[in-house]
């Protein structure tokens, strides 16, 4: 990745970003598309992507984009519940109101950990019930 493409690189992220807040949804999203293209790693471009493929009404493809931005950001928690409640706005404007509390709810380290452990346990308890039949 030399300076030259970083430089481009750039160039296309700032480009997309002003025409999206432009409104100008479907002219951007070559834009990210280039930077996801030469920065696969860059979260910024994920969610300008998603907002502009969301801009288009492209809904499955953004909330596909506004995931990826998630898996990309693990370690800013803050960056992950903006992604995770664009996604829950868009459910939410779809009528899908369980799935937009879904997104909207705050995921910690903790919660994860307590929901593998009850799957953990609810296996365990499977496979003694099943032993016992």
């Amino acid at each position: 990745y030399s300076s030259v493409e970083k430089s481009k690189s750039l160039a296309a992220y700032l480009t997309g970003m002003q025409l999206l807040q432009q409104g100008k949804h479907a002219e951007s999203i070559p834009y990210f598309y280039y930077v996801v293209f030469t920065n696969p790693d860059s979260y910024g471009t994920y969610m300008g992507l998603a907002q502009a493929l969301e801009g288009m009404k492209c809904i499955d493809l953004s909330i596909r984009e506004y995931r990826r931005a998630i898996s990309l950001n693990t370690s800013n928690k803050i960056d992950q519940s903006t992604a995770y409640s664009k996604i829950g706005d868009i459910y939410y404007q779809q009528l899908e109101y369980e799935l937009a509390i879904k997104e909207y709810t705050p995921k910690s380290d903790l919660e994860i950990r307590k929901m593998d452990d009850i799957k953990i346990k609810g296996n365990l308890n499977e496979m003694v019930s099943s032993f016992y039949s």
